[in-house]
Protein backbone atom coordinates (compact mmCIF):
# COMPACT_ATOMS: atom_id res chain seq x y z
CA UNK A 1 0.00 0.00 0.00
CA UNK A 2 1.20 3.46 -0.97
CA UNK A 3 1.49 6.58 1.70
CA UNK A 4 2.48 10.21 1.07
CA UNK A 5 3.48 12.57 3.95
CA UNK A 6 2.41 16.03 3.38
CA UNK A 7 3.02 19.05 5.85
CA UNK A 8 1.30 22.04 6.44
CA UNK A 9 3.48 24.43 4.37
CA UNK A 10 5.29 26.07 7.21
CA UNK A 11 8.66 24.74 5.58
CA UNK A 12 7.32 27.18 2.70
CA UNK A 13 7.75 30.15 4.99
CA UNK A 14 11.09 28.83 5.75
CA UNK A 15 10.32 28.40 9.73
CA UNK A 16 12.12 25.02 9.13
CA UNK A 17 15.57 26.07 7.00
CA UNK A 18 17.55 25.88 10.58
CA UNK A 19 16.18 23.11 12.05
CA UNK A 20 18.33 24.00 15.05
CA UNK A 21 16.29 26.91 15.71
CA UNK A 22 13.88 25.17 17.72
CA UNK A 23 13.66 21.76 19.56
CA UNK A 24 11.91 19.19 16.97
CA UNK A 25 12.80 16.31 18.73
CA UNK A 26 8.87 15.32 19.80
CA UNK A 27 7.65 15.87 16.68
CA UNK A 28 10.86 13.90 15.11
CA UNK A 29 9.52 10.85 17.10
CA UNK A 30 5.45 11.12 16.55
CA UNK A 31 6.89 10.91 13.10
CA UNK A 32 9.08 8.25 13.38
CA UNK A 33 6.32 6.16 15.79
CA UNK A 34 3.85 6.98 12.63
CA UNK A 35 6.15 5.37 10.24
CA UNK A 36 7.00 2.52 11.90
CA UNK A 37 3.21 2.17 12.62
CA UNK A 38 2.38 2.38 8.69
CA UNK A 39 5.07 -0.32 8.13
CA UNK A 40 3.59 -2.65 10.91
CA UNK A 41 0.32 -1.92 8.77
CA UNK A 42 1.71 -2.98 5.73
CA UNK A 43 2.58 -0.13 3.92
CA UNK A 44 5.57 -0.32 2.09
CA UNK A 45 5.82 2.52 -0.59
CA UNK A 46 5.98 6.40 0.54
CA UNK A 47 5.98 9.29 -1.47
CA UNK A 48 7.40 13.04 -0.61
CA UNK A 49 8.09 16.42 -1.82
CA UNK A 50 11.07 16.83 0.55
CA UNK A 51 10.25 20.51 1.86
CA UNK A 52 12.42 21.12 5.10
CA UNK A 53 10.49 20.09 7.99
CA UNK A 54 8.58 16.96 8.23
CA UNK A 55 8.47 15.65 4.67
CA UNK A 56 12.38 16.05 5.03
CA UNK A 57 12.54 13.99 8.33
CA UNK A 58 9.95 11.66 7.21
CA UNK A 59 12.15 11.16 3.87
CA UNK A 60 15.64 10.75 5.96
CA UNK A 61 14.16 8.41 8.36
CA UNK A 62 12.84 6.14 5.33
CA UNK A 63 15.93 6.70 3.77
CA UNK A 64 17.27 5.04 6.44
CA UNK A 65 14.93 2.44 6.79
CA UNK A 66 14.75 1.37 3.34
CA UNK A 67 18.31 -0.08 3.55
CA UNK A 68 16.91 -2.68 6.26
CA UNK A 69 13.10 -3.72 4.65
CA UNK A 70 11.55 -3.76 1.65
CA UNK A 71 9.65 0.10 1.82
CA UNK A 72 10.01 2.51 -0.95
CA UNK A 73 10.46 5.99 -1.09
CA UNK A 74 9.73 7.72 -4.03
CA UNK A 75 10.37 11.72 -4.44
CA UNK A 76 8.37 14.04 -6.01
CA UNK A 77 9.95 17.24 -6.04
CA UNK A 78 8.92 20.69 -6.45
CA UNK A 79 11.87 22.09 -8.46
CA UNK A 80 15.41 21.68 -8.82
CA UNK A 81 16.73 24.23 -6.73
CA UNK A 82 14.61 23.94 -3.87
CA UNK A 83 17.53 23.55 -1.42
CA UNK A 84 18.67 27.02 -2.41
CA UNK A 85 19.48 28.61 1.05
CA UNK A 86 18.64 25.42 3.08
CA UNK A 87 21.79 24.50 5.84
CA UNK A 88 24.53 22.27 5.63
CA UNK A 89 22.83 19.30 7.41
CA UNK A 90 19.90 19.90 5.63
CA UNK A 91 21.52 19.65 2.43
CA UNK A 92 23.28 16.53 3.58
CA UNK A 93 19.97 15.07 4.92
CA UNK A 94 18.67 15.46 1.33
CA UNK A 95 21.27 14.02 -0.42
CA UNK A 96 20.87 10.81 1.70
CA UNK A 97 17.44 10.63 0.88
CA UNK A 98 18.19 11.27 -3.25
CA UNK A 99 20.48 8.45 -2.68
CA UNK A 100 18.10 5.98 -1.28
CA UNK A 101 15.23 6.89 -3.14
CA UNK A 102 13.34 4.41 -5.82
CA UNK A 103 12.12 6.92 -8.17
CA UNK A 104 12.83 10.83 -8.51
CA UNK A 105 10.34 12.92 -10.54
CA UNK A 106 10.62 16.92 -10.68
CA UNK A 107 7.85 19.41 -11.39
CA UNK A 108 10.06 21.86 -12.07
CA UNK A 109 13.52 23.08 -12.90
CA UNK A 110 13.15 25.93 -11.31
CA UNK A 111 11.12 27.33 -8.50
CA UNK A 112 7.62 28.56 -9.76
CA UNK A 113 4.87 30.01 -7.52
CA UNK A 114 2.93 26.61 -8.10
CA UNK A 115 5.54 24.23 -7.93
CA UNK A 116 5.02 22.92 -4.52
CA UNK A 117 1.33 23.14 -4.94
CA UNK A 118 1.64 20.53 -7.63
CA UNK A 119 3.94 18.42 -6.09
CA UNK A 120 1.49 18.32 -2.95
CA UNK A 121 -1.34 16.99 -5.62
CA UNK A 122 0.98 14.48 -7.35
CA UNK A 123 1.39 13.37 -3.66
CA UNK A 124 -2.53 12.93 -3.28
CA UNK A 125 -3.25 11.03 -6.57
CA UNK A 126 -0.21 8.61 -5.85
CA UNK A 127 -1.29 7.53 -2.34
CA UNK A 128 -4.19 5.25 -0.47
CA UNK A 129 -3.17 7.23 2.50
CA UNK A 130 -2.33 10.76 3.16
CA UNK A 131 -0.76 11.74 6.59
CA UNK A 132 -1.30 15.31 6.29
CA UNK A 133 1.68 16.95 9.36
CA UNK A 134 0.96 20.02 11.31
CA UNK A 135 -1.81 22.12 12.86
CA UNK A 136 -5.40 20.89 10.16
CA UNK A 137 -6.68 24.72 9.99
CA UNK A 138 -3.48 25.01 7.98
CA UNK A 139 -3.83 22.27 6.09
CA UNK A 140 -7.77 22.85 4.75
CA UNK A 141 -6.60 22.79 0.84
CA UNK A 142 -4.91 19.45 0.98
CA UNK A 143 -7.79 17.89 3.71
CA UNK A 144 -10.06 18.95 0.54
CA UNK A 145 -8.40 17.69 -2.61
CA UNK A 146 -7.76 14.02 -0.46
CA UNK A 147 -11.66 14.28 0.14
CA UNK A 148 -12.67 14.92 -3.48
CA UNK A 149 -10.44 12.16 -5.01
CA UNK A 150 -11.40 9.93 -2.23
CA UNK A 151 -8.37 9.39 -0.54
CA UNK A 152 -7.97 7.96 3.10
CA UNK A 153 -6.38 10.67 5.12
CA UNK A 154 -5.75 11.47 9.06
CA UNK A 155 -3.76 14.55 10.76
CA UNK A 156 -0.39 14.24 12.46
CA UNK A 157 -1.14 16.82 14.69
CA UNK A 158 1.50 19.04 16.41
Amino acid sequence: MVCSIISDGKEIDDEYIDEYKYDYSVIRTLLRFQIDSLLDDGFDEFYINCSCGTPIWAGHYLALLTAMNSAKLHLILPCENMTDGWSRDTKDKFSVILKSADSIKYVSKEYTPDCYAISENMLIDAADLIVLCGTPQNLIKQADKALKKKKNFFFLRY
